[in-house]
C-alpha cells in the first residue's frame, strides 16, 4: 500500500526546489492532490478552466499532471499527461 504522506512530502520538496519565477511569469499555478488513489502534482492556469475562482475543481479545464500510485511504484515509473476535460464547455 502506497504511503501517501511520504510521496506528498516528496512532491512538496520538489516544488520547493523548482525556481518559481518562470511559473509565476507565465501565470501558472502548482498544486499537489490526492486523487484516484494517486498523489498528483498539477500545473494549471486559472484561465484554462470554466471557473476562474475554483480552477482545480472546474468541470472543464486543461492541466498537466505528474502522478504516482501503487502501479507506478511497482513499475518504477511516474506517469504524466496533459488533461483536457470537457473542452466544449470552455467556449
Amino acid at each position: 500500500m502506497m504511503d501517501y504522506s511520504f510521496y506528498k512530502e516528496k512532491f512538496e520538496e520538489t516544488i520547493k526546489n523548482i525556481p518559481q519565477k518562470g511559473f509565476n511569469d507565465a501565470g501558472l499555478k502548482l498544486s499537489i492532490e490526492i486523487i484516484l488513489e494517486s498523489i498528483a502534482l498539477k500545473i494549471y492556469k486559472p484561465e484554462w478552466s470554466s471557473d476562474f475562482q475554483s480552477p482545480r475543481n472546474a468541470k472543464s479545464r486543461i492541466f498537466f499532471s505528474i502522478w504516482i500510485n501503487d502501479k507506478t511504484i511497482k513499475e518504477g515509473k511516474l506517469y504524466y499527461n496533459i488533461h483536457a476535460l470537457k473542452l466544449r464547455e470552455l467556449m
